[in-house]
């Protein structure tokens, strides 16, 4: 994870580097984050230890945000399962789009206000949080304690903190570091991965979709207009791909 943590902040370091703006990058003290590495347009400075709960604006209610966010999402996979009589899982494909989504729905104004709380911004106009009100998660949470037979003290709130302790770097040693070069035989799960979500899914395959997400969006009531401009635009890119030239072969039989 570390070593990961440490890639990622140099790939946003050099790409920055590149198009020459100037930049602080602002770097919680971590070890995974020890880099002497210069750039040219980037000044990196590093938080003082012990610091990152008054600090760091990302824990000022960013990163827990994000969490509500992807656990919501987590709630709504395994209510959907119940509901279609799947035992509930979740492979890593189905993590990230969660993980994109939950990011994308967290409001600039919270950043801002994180920011603003954290010190690092002048700023002193008052924002108001959003999405980091108590959430108790609803019928859907509920629907969850009762299938699980989970107690009752375990509410949408302890979920979302359950990880909170976890720690998530650490000094790798030469046996992590040789285990993450060599290659992962293949599991099941890996293999019915594959079944349910094929590599190439063909343009007439695609558009059939499409059209059956439209007809539920023109019947659904409440569906935001919007959508219709969406869907206009995902049917452009669908129409402008390379249709694949038919085989001869395949107009004979075998």
């Amino acid at each position: 994870m570390s070593l990961k943590r440490k890639l990622v902040t140099l790939t946003i370091a050099e790409k920055v580097n590149i198009i020459r703006k100037k930049v602080l990058l602002l770097i919680d003290n971590c070890t995974a984050h020890n880099t002497k590495k210069k750039f040219n347009s980037i000044k990196i400075e590093f938080l003082p230890p012990n610091t990152t709960s008054q600090l760091q604006p990302m824990d000022q209610g960013i990163i827990q945000n994000f969490k509500i966010l992807y656990r919501k999402e987590v709630i709504r996979k395994m209510v959907n399962d119940i509901d279609e009589g799947r035992s509930f899982s979740i492979n890593l494909l189905q993590t990230m789009r969660m993980c994109y989504k939950a990011w994308e729905n967290v409001e600039k104004n919270t950043i801002v206000n994180c920011f603003i709380k954290s010190g690092i911004s002048t700023k002193e106009k008052e924002i108001k949080y959003t999405h980091l009100e108590s959430d108790d998660g609803g019928s859907d949470w509920k629907l969850i304690v009762d299938h699980y037979k989970l107690e009752p003290e375990i509410t949408f709130h302890t979920f979302t903190e359950i990880d909170t302790k976890i720690h998530t770097t650490g000094v790798l040693s030469d046996q992590d570091f040789v285990d993450a070069v060599q290659p992962t035989p293949k599991s099941d799960s890996d293999e019915n991965e594959e079944d349910e979500y094929p590599l190439v899914v063909s343009t007439k395959e695609a558009k059939a979709s499409l059209d059956k997400l439209r007809v539920f969006i023109e019947k659904t009531e409440g569906a935001d207009e919007i959508f219709f401009k969406y869907l206009g635009e995902i049917e452009d890119f669908i129409l402008k791909q390379p249709k694949r030239q038919t085989l001869i072969s395949n107009y004979f039989s075998k």
